[in-house]
């Protein structure tokens, strides 16, 4: 039978998710919970997610989605969307749905909220289908890097950071006002990144427990200076701990802190092994503190990262030296 379109209704959530376990098996078993769905595209500070369906015979078998996202462009806060959770059930593959339903989408997007750029991390599969069919391009590929944790941390019981004069990570159960005033006096005046506020901060990482985040302040003489955040994740049968954020990444002075704090936490945690994203304009940087490429061949996860890109300024957009990506940008952490 012909599948048919339709936008997403209250309750539809339930065969959401009955595809995405269909789809995707236990990969990420927390986002598929119903908690976490409506903690994606019910409960963003930004926005609920706009969402189009693939209906056969009462299933669903289809979905795309995105979400809305505050990024700051140039300088410039705008609202984008985040392409997210593409999903077609086995069987129901081959029938144009997943190129229907973003068309369907991308309009919606655009006539009522103005929203003209969308960007994600495609996978391999799903790459021709953006980039031939959607009038995505790719803007570049980024890899994790590896670090390793305090080997004294680990051979000791007493896992506080040895961090420098002055210097002490706090680990944060809110996001206080301070980290507002932290955006706003670093916040790059050039280039992409996603709006690092405290509403965005709670929402991603502290209002759903059931990912296991753990955000740590950084302070020097009781001022916020810094933050970064840790998750403990499997990967290739490894236990290893995520930094799946750090900001800000223009003093090289709170890096240092935070990336030996983060060493200390990781270790605490059991963890000999610490992995992260720079932005690939960081790359020096992120050598510097310890962090190296792992190769292509060994890599367990490329980005690619690319977008669809209409109207505002496509320089910055396709530029990857402009981006700046960690790995709490992607949906996968």
């Amino acid at each position: 039978m012909t599948w048919q379109a339709k936008s997403y209704k209250a309750g539809d959530e339930h065969g959401i998710l009955a595809l995405r376990r269909a789809v995707f098996g236990q990969v990420d078993p927390v986002r598929a919970r119903l908690n976490a769905w409506k903690w994606q595209f019910l409960n963003n500070p930004a926005g609920r997610g706009f969402i189009m369906l693939a209906e056969d015979q009462g299933r669903i078998v289809g979905q795309y989605a995105a979400i809305p996202v505050r990024m700051l462009v140039g300088g410039v806060e705008t609202l984008c969307g985040y392409s997210c959770d593409t999903m077609v059930h086995p069987r129901c593959q081959g029938r144009r749905i997943f190129t229907s339903l973003a068309r369907q989408v991308y309009a919606h997007m655009e006539s009522e909220h103005g929203i003209g750029a969308v960007w994600g991390f495609p996978n391999k599969n799903s790459m021709p289908g953006f980039t031939r069919s959607l009038g995505w391009r790719r803007v570049g590929d980024l890899l994790a890097r590896v670090g390793f944790t305090s080997f004294s941390a680990l051979l000791k019981a007493d896992w506080a950071p040895k961090l420098g004069p002055g210097w002490e990570d706090v680990p944060m159960e809110r996001i206080s006002p301070q980290f507002d005033a932290l955006w706003e006096a670093h916040k790059p005046r050039e280039g992409v990144i996603q709006v690092r506020d405290r509403a965005y901060l709670q929402w991603r990482y502290l209002d759903l427990p059931d990912f296991g985040y753990k955000v740590f302040g950084l302070f020097n003489a009781g001022r916020l200076k810094g933050y970064y955040t840790l998750r403990v994740q499997h990967v290739a049968g490894l236990k290893v701990c995520v930094l799946a954020d750090c900001f800000p990444l223009d003093s090289i002075k709170v890096m240092e802190q935070a990336v030996k704090a983060a060493k200390f936490r990781a270790a605490s945690l059991g963890c000999f092994m610490l992995t992260a994203m720079f932005p690939i304009s960081r790359n020096g940087l992120a050598s510097r503190l310890g962090f190296y490429p792992v190769p292509r061949a060994a890599a367990p996860k490329v980005f690619h990262l690319a977008g669809r890109f209409e109207g505002g300024d496509a320089k910055s957009w396709m530029d990857p030296l402009r981006w700046h990506l960690t790995l709490g940008d992607t949906d996968v952490v």
